[in-house]
């Protein structure tokens, strides 16, 4: 009895938290985004978000913080390339229009691209979202959207096919796009309804050296494709 009234306290000051954040988070800055590996966040944290090839123990901040700042160090790429003219303020303006401060994200750890195979045959196999939420309580929509992506880890020439060597890609109609961010671009606008994307890919992905968790499965190679055969640990 003891434990259970400990535990309805804390899920108590958990929302007190979450309002207070939100307020003064509103008032004091740019933009903000909610972030959380668990679906609900509030007034109980609920299950679990799951990621297709990730064994997390969503009790173990060591896990969950290690893929929120996959997220956080994904989302913040664009502005921090040194050839890029993308600053802080730029995401924040595109974001909030009509001066909406909260924004909401989604995160795909690891992009679920087979070893050997192409960006264009991986997005038209696609089924369902790119990513998942991260933000507590929010389900991403489709419609009427401003939306940053960024999409690292794989190099331009893994597009597509030489033509000579297309075969049934040159019947795809993403097969005239001639970079990564052209088809991604495209992509979404096929799949989304009024919606604005900002497309950044980084042909580098993340390097998850140590102390960052081993909590991928053997699916997921070194180089971060899904293989065929198990990786060798």
């Amino acid at each position: 009895e003891e434990e259970r009234h400990r535990s309805q306290i804390n899920d108590s000051l958990r929302v007190i938290n979450f309002t207070l954040s939100f307020l003064d988070l509103a008032e004091h800055s740019s933009l903000f985004a909610p972030l959380c590996t668990n679906k609900d966040g509030w007034r109980q944290p609920g299950i679990k978000r799951e990621f297709n090839h990730v064994q997390y123990n969503d009790k173990l901040m060591y896990h969950t913080s290690a893929i929120l700042a996959s997220a956080l160090d994904t989302f913040t790429l664009r502005y921090r390339l040194k050839a890029s003219q993308y600053t802080l303020s730029d995401l924040c303006a595109d974001l909030s229009l009509h001066n909406r401060k909260l924004a909401a994200a989604s995160l795909c750890l690891p992009f679920s691209f087979n070893e050997g195979a192409d960006l264009i045959e991986c997005l038209d196999n696609w089924d369902g979202p790119l990513s998942k939420s991260i933000t507590p309580n929010c389900s991403i929509g489709t419609d009427r959207m401003m939306q940053v992506i960024t999409l690292r880890g794989i190099p331009e020439e893994r597009l597509k096919k030489p033509f000579d060597r297309a075969g049934t890609q040159r019947d795809m109609p993403a097969y005239r796009c001639k970079n990564i961010n052209e088809m991604l671009t495209f992509y979404m606008s096929c799949t989304t309804f009024a919606t604005a994307t900002s497309v950044t890919n980084i042909s580098k992905g993340l390097i998850p050296n140590k102390p960052y968790p081993n909590f991928f499965d053997n699916k997921v190679g070194v180089s971060g494709n899904i293989c065929s055969t198990l990786r060798r640990e």
